[in-house]
């Protein structure tokens, strides 16, 4: 396990101890309205990537889906109490990251093209 989920491990164990059974039911509570709340956000952004109606659009709402499921895995991981799932977070949003950067290159580049194609005679 990595140094960062031991940490995290430290600091979410208060949180979601089992010592008070209220305190154990308002997070469950918290969590399954998380997981709500996170689904008809990713129903919407699935919408707007599906629609468009601009490639800067779509861009937006792939990112904006990649932030949505890194969220939906550490609910995931709070709710079941493993933190090895913390991994999997790290991994989404390094490739959530990377295909905004390439879908942002992809933009500029074919901008730079119609300019260029604009500009000569």
């Amino acid at each position: 396990m990595n140094v960062f989920a031991l940490h995290l491990a430290g600091v979410l164990a208060p949180i979601v101890s089992e010592r008070d059974p209220w305190h154990a039911a308002l997070i469950n509570i918290l969590i399954e309205v998380g997981f709500l709340v996170i689904a008809i956000s990713v129903v919407l952004c699935v919408i707007r990537l599906i629609r468009g109606p601009h490639l800067a659009d779509r861009a937006a709402a792939s990112d904006a889906l990649a932030i949505q499921l890194a969220g939906l895995v550490v609910l995931f991981t709070l709710k079941v109490d493993a933190l090895v799932l913390f991994d999997g977070v790290l991994v989404l949003s390094l490739i959530g990251f990377a295909g905004t950067l390439a879908v942002a290159q992809f933009m500029i580049r074919r901008a730079l093209k119609r300019e260029r194609e604009e500009a000569s005679p």
